[in-house]
């Protein structure tokens, strides 16, 4: 493989060196401590630096490189792009849960192994989905975060799920 562009460093975050990176590539990449990328508005003109570290943040990544330790470092970097060899990206897989697709799972308590209900409807809201599920008791929105949804099957058409304080409360009544 060869060397590409895997996003643009675009403002520095607080006063220790760390920056924003946008404009990556949509299959998630993250990049090792000590990876070996090129950064400079091409890869022609740019300087070796290190990764010292990479976490995912929002829509891009929270960087730092060693060397870098103040924003006025970084402010030295903004604009400019990270250049790495393909071979150095690693693709993590994102919790992505699916969206209609999901309608008529069966839905489980991830403790007890019980059943609670079916998703009846899905529910795509800006700040999280909520998948509606269909119970003896009534329908109870769940939303979809880490904290409530625990394990999804889709070959299985299988959610596990924990009943997190005041979400049952929540049920409410066909109309």
């Amino acid at each position: 493989m060869g060397t590409c562009q895997i996003g643009n460093i675009i403002k520095p975050k607080g006063f220790k060196g760390s920056m924003f990176v946008n404009g990556l590539p949509p299959k998630n990449p993250f990049l090792n401590p000590g990876t070996e990328v090129s950064v400079g508005f091409s890869e022609k003109f740019s300087r070796k630096m290190r990764i010292k570290s990479w976490k995912h943040f929002n829509n891009g990544a929270l960087v730092s490189f060693e060397g870098i330790s103040s924003d006025t470092d970084v402010s030295e970097l903004v604009e400019k792009g990270i250049f790495v060899d393909e071979d150095y990206i690693i693709y993590k897989k994102r919790k992505v849960f699916p969206g209609e697709e999901i309608v008529g799972a069966t839905v489980y308590d991830n403790a007890s192994g019980q059943i609670l209900g079916d998703i009846i409807e899905v529910w795509i809201l800006p700040g999280n989905d909520v998948w509606l599920m269909k119970t003896d008791r009534g329908n109870l929105p769940l939303p979809v975060i880490k904290h409530v949804i625990k394990d999804v099957d889709i070959d299985k058409m299988e959610i596990r799920i924990e009943l997190i304080p005041g979400l049952e409360d929540l049920v409410t009544k066909e109309v």
